[in-house]
Formats: C-alpha cells, structure tokens, sequence
C-alpha cells in the first residue's frame, strides 16, 4: 500500500509541475498554484514512503503540517529537509496570495525561480 500511494502521489507532482512549467510566465497566478501542488504532492510521497500516517480521514497532511513533518522528523535535519521545509512555506505563501489577493502582482523572474527551485526537487527520487 506505500509504494502504490507514494508512487501516485509522485506522479500527481510531475503532472502539476509539467503545468506549472507550461503556465509558466504567461498566467502567473496558476503556475504558482501548481507549482506549489507539486511541492505538496511530492512531500507526500516522501513522508508515506518514510511510512510516516497521514490524516485518517483525508489521508494528506494539512499545508500547516506539512513542512513541519520534516522538522520532525530529523531533530538534527538533514539538509534535503530543512530545505524542502523551507520551500514549502515559501511556496505556501505565494499560492496563497496568487489564490486569494486579487491584488497580488508577481514578476516573471520570480515566477520563474520558485518554478525552478521546485522543480528541482520534485525531479529527485524520493528517498
């Protein structure tokens, strides 16, 4: 069962990360909006791989949750999860403003970065 769960939601993250790239600079708002799904995909399928339990429920942890689930679970942090930790709040924090401020502008080039940064890191194998 956590293979075939963490493996779907692995390839949940590389369909939302093809949009994010195909959105791209052209529609900002949902690039951003699937980048940071891809993000969330894929540290889901980190964590269900780690055999780490996710709400019974809804079986996803919440965007609260999440980056916290890698401070945990290394006390002393390994790099790949203090700096996935770190990109999913700046992620969390551009998706929610490209969601809900219809006043929010953002410049191509940080699009094109966040899109990059979480690129790289759904593209890794998850451990």
């Amino acid at each position: 069962m956590n293979r075939e769960l963490a493996e779907a939601w692995r390839k949940v993250a590389v369909e939302a990360m093809d949009a994010a790239r195909t959105l791209g600079t052209r529609h900002t708002r949902a690039a951003v909006n699937r980048a940071y799904y891809a993000l969330f995909a894929f540290a889901h399928s980190v964590l269900i791989r780690r055999r780490e339990k996710p709400r019974m429920k809804e079986g996803t942890w919440t965007h609260e949750k999440l980056p916290t689930m890698f401070r945990r679970r290394r006390p002393h942090g390994e790099a790949i999860d203090r700096n996935l930790a770190r990109l999913l709040r700046r992620a969390r924090i551009h998706r929610e403003s490209a969601d809900y401020d219809p006043g929010a502008t953002f410049e191509s080039h940080d699009v094109t970065r966040l899109i990059t940064d979480i690129g790289r890191t759904v593209s890794k194998v998850p451990e």
